[in-house]
Order: C-alpha cells, then sequence, then structure tokens
C-alpha cells in the first residue's frame, strides 16, 4: 500500500514538524515551524496546518472530503497544478495576473465531475497567501500593481494605446493571427511569420517602449 506521507507534500512537511516536535523534549534543538516547513518541502501553510492538526487529534492526516468546516476550491493536486502554471507563464515571458490564476483554477473545477462552479472572491488572496514562494518571485504581485495603475487612468489612456498599438501593427504588418494579448499593460507579445518579437510597454509612461526581437537578442 502507498504510504501518504511519500504523495503529499503537505503531508510529509506536517510529519516533519511532528518529528521535530516529539525531538524538541529530549534535546535543545529547535523544533520546525510550520513556515519552515512549507519553504522546505514546497507546500502550502494552510494545508500542512490542517494535516497537522488532523495527525495530532486523529493520528492520520486530513484527507476524508468530510472534514470539518468550508470545503476547499481546489485540492492539492489542483493546488500544484496552478503553481506550475503560474511558474510556467513566468518562465514563458508571459505576465500572471489575478485574471489568468483565476481562470486556471475555474477550468480546474469544471473539468471536476459532476462540474463545479468558479472560485469565491476571497479565493486567490488566499491563495496566495498559502503560496509565499510566488510573491518572493514577484510572479504575480507586480503585474497586479501594473494593472491596478492601468485601470485607474481614464478613458484618454485606453485609446492613446490602443492607438500607439495600431501604429506598431500596421508598421510592422502584424496580422491578427500572430498576435497573443497578454493584457492591457505588461507585455504584448506577437509572432511574426518566423520571428517572435515582443512589445514592452511602458505604463508609467503610457506609450510602447521598444520592441524586443529575440530572433536577432535572444529570448
Amino acid at each position: 500500500m502507498t504510504n501518504p506521507y511519500d504523495l503529499n507534500p503537505a503531508v510529509a512537511a506536517a510529519r516533519a514538524i511532528m518529528i521535530s516536535q516529539s525531538r524538541h523534549r529530549n534535546t535543545k534543538e529547535k523544533p520546525l515551524t510550520i513556515r519552515e516547513a512549507a519553504k522546505r518541502y514546497t507546500a502550502s501553510k494552510s494545508a500542512i496546518g490542517r494535516h497537522l492538526k488532523s495527525m495530532k487529534l486523529f493520528g492520520k492526516p486530513a484527507f476524508s472530503d468530510n472534514s470539518v468546516g468550508r470545503p476547499r476550491n481546489l485540492d492539492e493536486a489542483e493546488e500544484r497544478a496552478v503553481t506550475a502554471y503560474i511558474m510556467w507563464l513566468e518562465r514563458a515571458g508571459f505576465p500572471c495576473n489575478q485574471l489568468l490564476i483565476e481562470e486556471a483554477a475555474n477550468t480546474l473545477r469544471a473539468s471536476r465531475t459532476p462540474p463545479e462552479g468558479p472560485v469565491g472572491n476571497g479565493w486567490y488572496r488566499r491563495f496566495l497567501a498559502d503560496n509565499p514562494q510566488l510573491q518572493k518571485k514577484k510572479l504575480v504581485r507586480a503585474f497586479d500593481r501594473e494593472r491596478a495603475g492601468f485601470e485607474a487612468g481614464d478613458i484618454n489612456d485606453l485609446q492613446e494605446f490602443y492607438a500607439n498599438l495600431g501604429v506598431v501593427v500596421e508598421e510592422r504588418d502584424i496580422e491578427a493571427s500572430q498576435m497573443f494579448n497578454a493584457d492591457e499593460c505588461g507585455i504584448r507579445i506577437g509572432a511574426i511569420r518566423e520571428r517572435l518579437e515582443r512589445i514592452f510597454y511602458n505604463a508609467w509612461m503610457r506609450k510602447c517602449s521598444w520592441i524586443y526581437d529575440t530572433a536577432v537578442n535572444g529570448v
């Protein structure tokens, strides 16, 4: 039979905490904290705390679907999938924001049998709190800040942005099928024939700053 400690990083982290706490009674060694365990095992703090409490009270991890309290929006595997998706976007050069993350979570929930509805309004904040490694790498926080700054502008800023984008598209003969809309601010990606060019938008100056040709300069 497969050992659940080997499959679930949150359970493994909870077990490591219990072992360190037991060792602390006989030695002066500082016990492992939930924050340290979350970083070491790449698991969410809330999941570790839930399993740790269950293991102390009932002697087993909290794997039951009938656990007390509000059900989680995503299970452990789904949450790891969303985290991997964010990391993949970061490596690919695409910005990641609240909209993309919530869409990924909602897609996973919709693929369940039976399908389930979208995540709640507070899920995004809790997800970031449970995965501090995403905020440390500034994968999410920077783009959310840029988006908020852009949305605070008026209609003239938006018209100017698309006017500048239209000039670039016309001058470089970019077709619709060669464009990928990342967001209203941040980075615009355009696959131009056999080349990949990136249009960088300066959110502070409200204008297109420069075009980076990966065929010449590299990715």
